[in-house]
């Protein structure tokens, strides 16, 4: 007797959750088709707005230029409000089932979405702001005639790409503080070290571009001028060196020499230059 009890109470319990079980599947569906049309709209409206434009400048550098990988503003939105509906009926069916440890889950992920939508936003200025950075530093280092300018424009621009990054995932409610740390100590390292290599590599160029700027107002094209050995009539000038025609030959002088060396300025009248 007490087997058949058993069995009987178990059937009935099964039954009895059965109705639920129905019905929370029910609403899952329907919030699954839901989702999906929510889905298609939200995509082909943003595609109609051309709203996938914004994302050019990302897919356009040379981060994202040779990958595969393209930012796509409408399928990123559509996809993020796709999970939002639908975990909406996943609480509700959740609720039905009685099950509140899930259903409170369910929730904590849903409240947990806004927050990814604001640090993904910060990433995407992140990340146009670096890029920024990255070609303003190019241009300033040709422009001063700094080499390596492309590898200080990388540098640059993983360094704010990767402080960014740690400020979207905090943003995120992702726990950053050990790898913020230790990407701190790594990120401090390399640039000391970068900071001593280049430093010592790129004397002879800061030393060219500081003497450029403080004799900028005592040579001049046209000039004749003497500097070890070589006699001349300088025929151009540039941020790190000047050249000289000597009549049957020209000589580029570093402009670094002209803070080491006597230089001699003749007051005869200039040559013309072609």
């Amino acid at each position: 007797m007490s087997i058949t009890s058993n069995l009987q109470s178990l059937l009935m319990g099964f039954l009895s959750v059965v109705p639920k079980l129905v019905g929370a599947l029910v609403v899952i569906l329907i919030g699954y088709m839901i989702s999906m049309i929510v889905r298609k709209m939200i995509a082909t409206t943003f595609q109609k707005l051309n709203i996938d434009r914004f994302a050019d400048p990302i897919n356009q550098s040379d981060f994202f230029d040779k990958s595969s990988f393209k930012v796509v503003p409408s399928a990123i939105v559509s996809t993020i409000i796709y999970y939002f509906v639908f975990l909406i009926f996943i609480v509700a069916g959740t609720d039905i089932l009685g099950m509140e440890s899930l259903s409170q889950l369910v929730k904590d992920i849903l409240n947990w979405i806004p927050n990814l939508i604001t640090g993904l936003l910060l990433l995407f200025v992140g990340f146009l702001f670096a890029d920024a950075a990255k070609s303003g530093v190019i241009k300033a280092c040709e422009s001063f005639g700094i080499p390596s300018g492309k590898f200080i424009g990388a540098a640059v621009f993983y360094f704010i790409l990767v402080n960014v990054l740690i400020s979207a995932l905090g943003q995120a409610k992702v726990n950053t503080q050990f790898i913020g740390t230790n990407i701190s100590i790594i990120i401090a390292g390399i640039a000391l070290a970068f900071s001593i290599g280049y430093g010592l590599a790129s004397k002879d160029v800061v030393a060219n571009f500081l003497v450029s700027f403080y004799s900028k107002d005592k040579l001049v094209i046209g000039q004749k001028v003497s500097l070890e050995g070589v006699t001349g009539y300088i025929t151009e000038i540039d941020k790190t060196s000047l050249t000289l025609d000597c009549g049957d030959k020209k000589v580029i002088i570093p402009l670094n020499k002209l803070a080491k060396e006597k230089i001699e300025i003749y007051n005869e009248k200039t040559k013309l230059i072609d």
